[in-house]
């Protein structure tokens, strides 16, 4: 799932503090309804662990030229 991330935590004041934790509490309470990041799987990479020609990055920082694929194309579809 996406990461929760509680900023400098030891810098916030109790009050905030105890905000970010009732979020993240919140947050898991909904687990099942959270969508699961997407990680291709070993079988979409070659013996160098790059994309397969043909295969097609489905994040925003990943791009396959193999594919005919641009970063900009990644970037904007993945968004």
């Amino acid at each position: 799932m996406p990461p929760f991330a509680a900023w400098m935590p030891a810098r916030l004041s109790p009050r905030e503090r105890q905000a970010c934790l009732d979020a993240h509490a919140e947050r898991l309470r909904g687990i099942e309804r959270i969508e699961p990041l997407f990680f291709h799987p070993w079988s979409d990479y070659d013996e160098s662990q790059r994309l397969k020609p043909g295969v097609v990055a489905r994040s925003g920082v990943q791009w396959n030229p193999r594919a005919g694929q641009s970063f900009e194309d990644s970037a904007s579809a993945n968004a």
